[in-house]
């Protein structure tokens, strides 16, 4: 999503996602989550239901924020079961959550990485049918940080989740599948 044409994104809890022209990667336009931090948020449906997928997307978190720290996006079922990422600019940390009705729990190896603030990182946020997750960070074209595990709790995830903390930006999200 571009998010050039604002269409079809819901709110979790008392999250606030929307279309915004403050700051944009490439077009007039980005997704904006605000107020209220984690689990708060928004999704949207895919239109099928995914067990192995690829997620990629530019963040801007700008360091005058006024919530929470963390960068929080990932794939879930309608019942708000499944994994998303999280970049911690508090401490320069990442992780993977597995989501139960929404709520993070972290799994897997946490990992320090240099703070990224006031411009725009790619994320790649892998899932495999074997429960393989990974999390990829980077900047400019170089990886800055990756983080993996196992989990093989959910396997149908249907929508895409912007959760976490407050003010950051998304643009240029896809959501994919791949062979294997």
């Amino acid at each position: 999503d571009y998010f050039e044409e604002w269409q079809g994104w819901g709110v979790l809890g008392y999250g606030v996602v929307s279309q915004s022209n403050e700051i944009a990667y490439q077009s007039a336009y980005s997704l904006k989550k605000s107020n209220y931090n984690d689990p708060n948020g928004g999704y949207k449906n895919l239109p099928l239901t995914l067990s192995k997928w690829i997620l990629e997307c530019l963040i801007y978190r700008p360091s005058d924020y006024t919530g929470g720290a963390a960068d929080r996006i990932g794939l879930e079922n309608n019942n708000g079961n499944g994994y998303t990422f999280c970049f911690n600019h508090s401490n320069s940390t990442m992780w993977i959550d597995k989501r139960t009705k929404g709520l993070p729990v972290r799994i897997g190896e946490v990992k320090t990485v240099n703070q990224i603030l006031d411009e725009w990182y790619k994320v790649r946020f892998t899932r495999t049918t074997t429960g393989f997750l990974s999390f990829e960070i980077y900047l400019d074209g170089h990886l800055k940080g990756k983080v993996t595990c196992y989990d093989f709790s959910y396997k149908g995830f249907s929508r895409v989740v912007v959760r976490g903390g407050c003010e950051y930006y998304v643009d240029n999200l896809v959501v994919k599948t791949f062979k294997i």
